[in-house]
């Protein structure tokens, strides 16, 4: 298949509720924010234990400012300033929430033991009882209806599905604060409040305890068969050039339970930040069947960002539209400026020739303020280009004339090269006023030259005007 899925062609796979209700293991961790990644301080010791984890509630925060947070780090200190007003200001253990998620899909652990015992009681919905209770951090109904990127919803679903315990399921409901709250449901739902807003509910869940997007995709992120992956291996240059195309290799190995499918839209998808296309690309698709155990080498192209600087090449598999899950490939690649063209005028300080080259300006199509030129003779009187190249590599060589009918058609340049030197002869009664491919040789640093012979048939002349190494 094309490595490039589009995601907006692709849905969630839909299950029957039969299906998805007998789908009751947890599914893979997601990658986790915890305490200490956001500088967390202690609680205070006084929160109480559940006897067990039961319901799940999502709720926003109802904080506009939230949703212009512009990275992990940025949200995280919103999260600390959230648990600073929990400790100082209303009195708790600790921060309100079991969760926090922004707009990029970062998940926060926030009340302590959230992410080991998760028996921890939280404050978040006016009951408590054996729930976690997860933020979304922004402003989901009037005034501002911010709506949750795909990204985001995708981190909620993978945490729910492996947070909640083995037996657990999205699907059913219950008696809960004295109204009837499903099993994951929103905090609207427990309490009269406006939380989690319009556009999380019931929009993503709805009123059917059995069904609805956001039950469905938790249902189908749990079951049997789980998906794992672990790195195996890169082929990744440590440097590139801007704007320049490269080929990668990523390997992971299938150590979950389920085959990774084209089909089923297995990926390995870009990761830090979550779905960039820093890279020219999002999405390298699997082709066949991974069964488990086996390694999967994605072979792709990418292009480097034009801007130079570092930037993190970092890899993780998915499920299209179920989950992110297993292990992240993390590198990061040196994107450098492009090197300069090295050129090397007749008036630089790279180029010689003798007395017998006269200067000239009168050609329109000069490179520069003005030229060279000698008459052909049967006599070794080069003119000769140093160029200092910053770097071996493989280099096209230019060379620029003035054109007109008493030149050479048979001037011969002289190149030198990591393999020795190589003649290049040249018509220079056309192609003037331009840049004419002398020809292209792995040429090492340093300096090195080009020479333009007068030696060749008499009665004309020959033109030095510029080269150039690129």
């Amino acid at each position: 298949m094309n490595t490039k899925l589009v995601l907006s062609l692709i849905g969630s796979v839909a299950l029957s509720a039969g299906n998805l209700i007998a789908q009751t293991t947890p599914g893979a961790q997601p990658t986790l924010c915890n305490r200490a990644c956001w500088g967390a301080r202690a609680s205070t010791g006084g929160c109480a234990t559940m006897s067990a984890l039961t319901r799940f509630i999502v709720h926003h925060t109802a904080a506009s400012s939230h949703w212009g947070t512009t990275s992990q780090s940025a949200s995280a200190g919103m999260v600390r300033s959230l648990q600073n007003y929990n400790l100082d200001v209303n009195g708790y253990c600790d921060i309100e929430y079991h969760w926090m998620l922004d707009k990029f899909g970062n998940i926060f652990e926030c009340r302590v033991n959230a992410a080991t015992t998760g028996l921890t009681k939280g404050a978040h919905d006016g009951n408590n009882y054996n729930s976690h209770g997860a933020s979304l951090m922004g402003y989901f109904h009037t005034p501002y209806f911010h709506v949750a990127p795909q990204v985001l919803l995708d981190q909620l679903y993978a945490l729910i599905a492996w947070r909640m315990p083995s037996g657990w399921t999205p699907y059913g409901s219950g008696t809960y604060n004295g109204n009837t709250v499903g099993v994951l449901d929103g905090h609207r739902k427990v309490k009269a409040t406006a939380c989690p807003g319009d556009n999380i509910h019931p929009n993503l869940i709805t009123e059917d305890y059995n069904g609805g997007t956001m039950r469905t995709s938790v249902a189908n992120r749990r079951g049997g068969a789980v998906n794992n992956a672990a790195t195996v291996s890169r082929s990744v240059p440590g440097s590139v050039t801007a704007g320049s195309t490269f080929s990668a290799t990523i390997t992971m190995n299938n150590n979950g339970t389920k085959a990774w499918l084209d089909v089923t839209y297995h990926a390995l998808g870009s990761q830090n930040p979550v779905d960039n296309g820093t890279w020219g690309l999002s999405r390298v698709g699997v082709a066949g069947t991974i069964n488990p155990g086996s390694n999967k080498a994605f072979t792709f192209n990418a292009t480097a960002p034009t801007t130079p600087g570092t930037y993190a090449f970092d890899w993780k598999m998915l499920e299209e539209g179920v989950q992110w899950f297993g292990a992240t490939s993390t590198g990061n690649i040196s994107v450098t400026a492009p090197v300069a063209d090295v050129i090397v005028d007749n008036t630089s300080a790279g180029f010689t020739a003798s007395a017998s080259w006269i200067t000239a300006s009168s050609s329109t199509d000069k490179y520069g303020a003005d030229y060279k030129y000698r008459s052909t003779a049967a006599v070794s009187d080069n003119a000769t280009w140093t160029g200092s190249l910053p770097s071996t590599k493989t280099y096209n060589v230019y060379a620029w004339w003035t054109q007109g009918a008493n030149r050479s058609v048979t001037a011969v340049y002289h190149i030198d090269h990591a393999a020795g030197t190589t003649t290049s002869t040249k018509n220079q009664q056309g192609g003037g006023g331009a840049w004419q491919l002398l020809g292209s040789w792995s040429i090492n640093s340093g300096s090195r030259q080009v020479r333009l012979s007068c030696w060749t048939t008499t009665g004309y002349i020959v033109v030095a005007d510029a080269i150039k190494w690129q």
